[in-house]
């Protein structure tokens, strides 16, 4: 009678083993699932804003959006000068440009050779260090033509009517 009880004892201690057994599986799968039913939806309703630039030197953290037209420029946002740039091709330059108001690049001119500015463009990081600071005409195009053969991240401001604070990094 002794062994009976104890058996039973056993088979009701096995039964609500296996029961906590597959309860946490089936919270475990459910979970999971809804983990990433949530992800999905979330890079579903992905924007072009999640395209950001960081130079934290200078407490800028902004939006990317393709084009440099003044209307997008207006909305304080950085605008990818798309038609010069590439993102995949390391001997093309990213250009981006953004007005110098208090949103936007107003602390640019304090930035400093070497520092850190971060790009984050269709889910991938980039990371620039500051090479060179330049104010050149607004109409001198020559900038561009020594930025080849290695990957730069160039930004742009205006500095005054006639003239533009450049910023030449190097992909590191």
């Amino acid at each position: 009678m002794q062994k009976r009880k104890i058996l039973n004892v056993i088979n009701i201690f096995l039964i609500i083993i296996a029961f906590i057994i597959s309860l946490n599986y089936i919270y475990n799968d459910n979970s999971s699932k809804t983990i990433e039913n949530k992800i999905n939806i979330k890079n579903s309703y992905r924007k072009i804003s999640d395209n950001r630039i960081l130079i934290e030197s200078l407490n800028i953290n902004l939006s990317i959006e393709e084009g440099i037209n003044k209307e997008l420029l207006d909305k304080n946002v950085v605008g990818l000068y798309k038609e010069y740039s590439s993102f995949s091709d390391d001997n093309i330059p990213i250009i981006l440009a953004g007005h110098n108001n208090k949103s936007v690049f107003r602390n640019l001119y304090n930035i400093k050779l070497n520092d850190i500015v971060n790009v984050t463009y269709d889910d991938n990081e980039y990371f620039f260090k500051v090479e060179k600071v330049l104010i050149v005409n607004s109409n001198d195009t020559s900038i561009l033509e020594n930025v080849y053969n290695e990957k730069k991240l160039i930004l742009i401001t205006c500095k005054e009517e006639d003239t533009r604070f450049i910023v030449i990094c190097n992909k590191i």
